[in-house]
């Protein structure tokens, strides 16, 4: 078989354009790491382990808790306008009220409980620029391309994606252009800054394309059990992934934390091929979910084996460059290279975890999910809790291997029963027609 039967035979079984998204959001999110990355590096540099173990710490926590904001409104943006294009401007407007009122809400509890939550040593106008930031303006810009992505329009998803690394690369380079030694908070307002600009372009790109939102409070009333299902299992999924720098913080030292942290980044750098097929097939696996959880494994199915693949290649490449990366972020980042080490198993967990949750969500079992996460959860705080005092940053990377595998596991176990009692469900259909 020849490149062109091959390219003939892809194009038959994609009509969705699968391929097509993926390389849009692979670009997006490639030009993205590699920006976030250069001001990873600039701004580790400029704030040294300390200061950057504080900036990660408060935007770790903001992290966990974003989901709370949001209610679930992206996830049911993208599955509106997967299942009906026409609930677009609806669904726009309804995740952009809930997420605005919900993130001040939760943006004034953590603020007013700042000092109780996070050292005395983080300054609290810190605290304020990255929860403003994250909850209100980055939760915006992300709802922004999700309105793109429910419409399988992965170039404009990529291209706010880059927008907003390519600003905060500049605020960094500018950063380190007005200060020798910055300072947390120094960094905290260019942040505020670069990620209002970012927002403001996402909202006006959509009402360009979309026209403006509308709001429908019914609808919102309707979609808030199915959005707290959504919310809930992306808090737990948000634990499992950034709880771990928030309690090095407070139980080991900023120093662990900034350690921890950027061997995740690099975690984060790899999985971005993954990723983007994940983020790329998201809507296919909603239009799939409608026809049962078996039609739905056929076509996750396809897209593990070559993920895995990937995975695997992406843990070994991590695990023999490891020695490479206190070189580039000085002397202070030494004891990073031992951190990614233990975290090359991680790219292959996740990939698991991706596609496994995915199919739960999209068969409308997101309450299983939320609850294989909830679970992973608690178990991941306990596993940090006790190993973090003990062994610091090796502490946190023990929990999570643990918690990754279990959740991959037992996701895995949940989808084998569902597929099975679907399969019986219908045999025992047909077996009542004469």
């Amino acid at each position: 078989m020849n490149l062109k039967q091959i390219a003939r035979k892809f194009k038959k079984s994609d009509p969705s354009n699968l391929l097509k998204n993926t390389i849009w959001t692979i670009l997006g999110l490639g030009l993205r790491i590699i920006i976030k990355a250069a001001y990873f590096i600039i701004i580790a540099r400029l704030l040294g382990v300390q200061g950057y173990g504080a900036f990660v710490g408060i935007v770790s926590l903001v992290a966990v808790l974003s989901p709370i904001a949001s209610l679930g409104s992206g996830n049911l943006l993208i599955k509106h306008i997967a299942r009906d294009k026409q609930a677009l401007s609806t669904s726009w407007g309804n995740a952009l009220v809930v997420n605005l009122i919900m993130g001040t809400l939760l943006g004034g509890i953590i603020i007013g409980l700042a000092h109780t939550i996070f050292p005395e040593t983080i300054p609290l106008t810190l605290i304020i620029y990255i929860v403003v930031s994250d909850l209100l303006f980055s939760s915006v810009l992300e709802l922004s391309s999700q309105v793109f992505q429910g419409d399988k329009k992965m170039g404009w998803t990529a291209q706010l994606n880059v927008n907003l690394s390519l600003i905060r690369l500049a605020a960094a380079l500018l950063l380190g252009y007005y200060y020798i030694n910055p300072s947390p908070q120094q960094w905290g307002l260019f942040y505020f800054i670069s990620s209002f600009l970012s927002a403001t372009i996402g909202v006006t790109a959509v009402t360009y394309y979309y026209g403006y939102p509308q709001v429908s409070f019914r609808q919102i009333r309707r979609d808030l059990k199915e959005g707290a299902m959504f919310s809930f299992g992306s808090l737990a999924e948000s634990s499992n992934s950034e709880l771990d720098k928030t309690m090095l913080s407070n139980l080991a030292s900023l120093q662990a934390t900034g350690i921890y942290a950027t061997a995740c980044r690099l975690v984060d750098v790899v999985n971005v091929p993954i990723f983007s097929l994940v983020k790329a097939s998201y809507s296919d696996f909603f239009q799939k979910g409608e026809h049962g959880i078996n039609h739905v494994m056929q076509y996750a199915k396809k897209l593990i084996p070559v993920s895995l693949a990937y995975a695997a290649i992406a843990g070994i490449a991590m695990f023999l460059c490891a020695p490479i990366l206190p070189m580039i972020l000085g002397s202070e980042f030494s004891k990073a290279e031992d951190a990614v080490k233990w975290l090359a198993i991680i790219p292959i967990l996740k990939t698991l975890n991706y596609f496994l949750t995915n199919v739960l969500t999209c068969t409308d079992h997101q309450k299983l999910r939320t609850f294989l996460q909830c679970i992973a959860m608690i178990l991941n705080v306990i596993l940090n809790y006790f190993l973090i005092v003990r062994y610091s940053w090796n502490g946190a990377a023990y929990s999570s291997i643990i918690t990754n595998a279990f959740l991959s596991v037992s996701a895995y176990v949940v989808i084998l029963y569902l597929a099975k009692r679907e399969r019986l469900e219908k045999v025992n259909a047909w077996s009542q027609y004469p």
